[in-house]
């Protein structure tokens, strides 16, 4: 098993915790999980050394992170000492879901990584722009693939479509029916008058 302590870099931020993404999904996905959660903390801006994260579509499962900071020394750069470090804590108890956090562009970051064998981490950084928007904090889960959204919508508007020409049919069906049924009682009276 790796023990190699991967900190991930985003504007003078580390996370420290995301092991697992690494493990189980790669390097890019554990960086892009990365810009997302320092985005989130460039924005809210926590003072306290313990704070939460909390993320919900509104249905479905929700995900709470507690998270320490820290005042850091960067392992690459000893001259610059403004970094932040965030530790992340049990963050392989919500991989799945932390994996669709990613940002909307990830697939086009590059990533690079710098490994210090003395203190065993290994740094992963990369070019993700450092404005990234995040709209609403409770609302931040985001799918990683548009198509499936796309698709969904599509599925939906079949069967909104679908459903209205049944509707449409079973109506002029019936106002056939109560017409042939009409003309049978006429043709019946027309029958007994005879």
């Amino acid at each position: 098993m790796d023990s190699t302590e991967y900190l991930i870099l985003y504007n003078n931020i580390y996370i420290k915790g995301l092991n697992s993404l690494v493990e189980n999904y790669s390097e890019l996905i554990a960086y892009a999980v990365g810009v997302k959660l320092s985005s989130i903390y460039l924005k809210i801006s926590p003072v306290d050394p313990t704070f939460y994260f909390h993320f919900g579509l509104g249905v479905g499962p929700t995900l709470d992170l507690t998270v320490h900071q820290e005042s850091y020394i960067s392992p690459t750069d000893s001259n610059f000492k403004n970094y932040v470090l965030l530790t992340v804590e049990k963050a392989e108890d919500h991989i799945n879901l932390l994996k669709d956090m990613v940002p909307f562009h990830h697939k086009h970051y590059k990533t690079s990584k710098m490994t210090n064998i003395e203190n065993n981490t290994t740094v992963i950084s990369g070019d993700a722009p450092t404005n990234i928007n995040v709209v609403n904090i409770h609302c931040s889960l985001e799918s990683s693939d548009l198509y499936v959204n796309f698709f969904n919508n599509f599925e939906n508007y079949v069967f909104n479509i679908s459903y209205n020409f049944y509707i449409i049919f079973i109506s002029i069906y019936f106002i056939f029916f109560i017409i042939k049924f009409i003309n049978y009682i006429k043709f019946i009276l027309f029958i007994k008058n005879m």
